[in-house]
């Protein structure tokens, strides 16, 4: 079976922005790369990476073949769902989730009725000895589909009570799988269908739920109206700065798939879902994403933010903004808020002693983070206690 190891490393959870990054195209745009665009493609989809899961859209030819050399570095540096798979060849996951991928994307058989959909993952996940709590079930409504039976596919796929730790992703913690990836039509991206979905499953922490669709269009204001629901958004993003709208050209938009009708079918069809989801023409910031996911109780609004070696050891307690988080994954580095100096507190740019983000985190609560680091230079930046 494939190993769970690296959910204990991620928090999903509490992620509300899910980059969704098209990797059958041979590069990145520019307006992805925003402030490292003198990076590789590998290293800035790293740093989307940083505080988020990435979705990774991939060719059906790559999905059959063992993970790159240079799609492993990418897996173990980068937390990431990658598909889609189908149920029939769900098997074909396994080296990816070996490899470390978060996820393993499956898509279902179109004619799989809600009322079997359930037992249809269980069965493809015990055939190909895949982990529950490893899985993302992507569902995307045939026209004929209604909104009871797609209530009806999610509620059998969900834990039967949740776990009352928005932190855990455990066995026995999770369902048929861990959750659903859901690519609306813009008829179904409804506000009363996205609260039914939050209050019977996601809110109660049953099933992660993340969505994905052209009528939800991303910004901040979407992701705090699906941040209140517990839901998350699948959409394209950048490290940004991102031109204002006057000054924007043309954005990658990822090709919203039409939805077929297909007579006697739920589902759309695998080869249909071959389209990554898609989140309108817009593109969002992802260091803004994170630092909007964050609450802060301090008078002058600065987030807690607790700084810690790869081992686990806390180095210290800093504090952070909106602008230090962006600073922060557009470089991949250590950059925080100096009180003292009431501006961005870039570690080494003096000193020398840098350090390299490894991970941000949000804690089960939303109102701190947690810088993963890996120093440099001599003495490091910060000192482990002992």
């Amino acid at each position: 079976a494939a190993s769970t190891e690296p959910i204990a490393r991620w928090t999903t959870r509490r992620m509300v922005l899910w980059p969704v990054v098209d990797l059958r195209t041979k590069s990145l745009s520019p307006l992805i790369k925003g402030e490292a665009a003198g990076e590789s493609d590998d290293e800035v989809l790293r740093r989307l990476g940083l505080g988020s899961c990435l979705v990774c859209w991939l060719s059906e030819a790559e999905l059959a073949s063992p993970p790159s050399a240079a799609r492993v570095a990418l897996l173990r540096s980068a937390g990431c769902a990658v598909g889609p798979f189908r149920l029939d060849e769900a098997a074909k996951a396994r080296e990816w989730l070996h490899a470390g991928a978060l996820y393993a994307l499956l898509t279902p058989d179109p004619a799989t009725p809600p009322a079997e959909l359930c037992a249809a993952v269980r069965q493809a996940a015990k055939d190909a000895a895949l982990p529950a709590e490893r899985l993302l079930v992507v569902l995307s409504p045939a026209a004929e589909t209604t909104s009871e039976q797609l209530l009806l596919a999610l509620e059998s796929l969900a834990a039967k009570t949740g776990s009352g730790c928005r932190e855990c992703e455990r066995p026995h913690t999770v369902g048929a799988a861990a959750g659903v990836l859901l690519l609306l039509p813009d008829a179904a991206a409804d506000a009363a269908l996205l609260k039914r979905v939050s209050a019977s499953l996601a809110a109660t922490d049953r099933l992660l739920v993340v969505v994905s669709g052209a009528s939800l269009s991303p910004s901040l204001a979407r992701l705090a109206e699906l941040h209140a629901l517990n839901l998350g958004l699948a959409a394209p993003a950048s490290l940004g700065p991102l031109p204002r709208r006057a000054e924007r050209v043309a954005a990658p938009t990822l090709p919203a798939a039409p939805v077929p009708s297909v007579s006697g079918g739920f589902w759309r069809r695998a080869e249909d879902v071959a389209e990554a989801p898609a989140g309108g023409e817009e593109l969002i910031d992802a260091g803004q994403a994170l630092a909007a996911a964050v609450r802060s109780d301090r008078p002058d609004g600065l987030l807690s933010t607790v700084v810690e070696e790869e081992g686990g050891v806390a180095l210290g307690l800093v504090y952070s903004t909106t602008e230090s988080v962006c600073a922060a994954l557009r470089s991949g580095r250590g950059v925080y808020w100096s009180r003292s100096r009431r501006s961005l507190w870039r570690k080494g740019d003096s000193s020398g002693a840098w350090q390299r983000l490894c991970r941000v985190a949000v804690d089960s609560d939303g109102d701190a983070l947690r810088f993963t680091v890996r120093q440099y230079g001599s003495p490091p930046s910060f000192f482990p206690p002992g």
